[in-house]
C-alpha cells in the first residue's frame, strides 16, 4: 500500500486520523494477522521524468541506498534525460528517503502494462546509458529488492 500526501502538514493530519478511527484500528488489527509490513519508509519526492500525471497500472520499485547521495541523484537524472531514459514509456520518479528503513532513495518505474515495463528495463539495462550510469555511481549504492506491483485502486479524501 501507498500512501501518498501532497505535504508533510497534510501526512500528519491524516496520521491523527488514522489513529483516532475505531476502523482503522480493526483494519490494522485484522491485517496483522493475514499479512506483513516491510520496508516502512517516509519519501519524499526530488525528481520525475516522463507523463507523471498519468494513473500507470504497473511500476516497479528499487530501494537505494547511496553512500553520496546527491552525486547518486545527478547521475540518475542524466540517466533519465539520457537518449535511453527519454524513450522510457510511462514515467519514473527518484524519491529521497527521510525517516524509516535503511534506504536512502527509492526510485519508482511506472508503466501502463507488465510488457512495457518489463521492455522499459530490459532497454535501460541493455544500454550504453545505463553503463555510464554504473560507472558514474560505481560502489556508492546498494540496491535493495526490486518490487513490482500493479495499481489496483485510489481513494481519495
Amino acid at each position: 500500500i501507498i500512501l501518498n500526501h501532497p505535504d508533510y502538514e497534510r501526512y500528519e493530519a491524516w496520521g491523527a486520523r488514522i489513529a483516532q478511527s475505531p476502523a482503522a484500528q480493526l483494519i490494522l488489527e485484522r491485517g496483522a494477522d493475514i499479512s506483513d509490513c516491510n520496508n516502512q519508509a517516509l519519501l519524499v519526492e526530488r525528481a520525475t521524468w516522463g507523463d507523471v500525471d498519468a494513473d500507470w497500472a504497473w511500476n516497479a520499485v528499487f530501494p537505494v541506498t547511496a553512500s553520496d547521495g546527491e552525486t547518486y541523484a545527478e547521475a540518475f537524472g542524466e540517466l533519465m534525460t539520457s537518449n535511453t531514459g527519454e524513450t522510457m514509456a510511462g514515467s519514473t520518479v527518484l524519491y529521497e528517503a527521510r525517516a524509516g528503513g535503511s534506504n536512502t532513495h527509492a526510485i519508482a518505474v511506472l508503466s501502463p502494462s507488465f510488457a512495457a515495463l518489463n521492455r522499459n528495463l530490459d532497454t535501460l539495462y541493455a544500454s550504453d546509458d545505463y553503463e555510464d550510469f554504473l560507472e558514474a555511481v560505481g560502489d556508492s549504492r546498494v540496491l535493495g529488492v526490486r518490487a513490482q506491483s500493479r495499481h489496483v485502486r485510489t481513494w481519495e479524501p
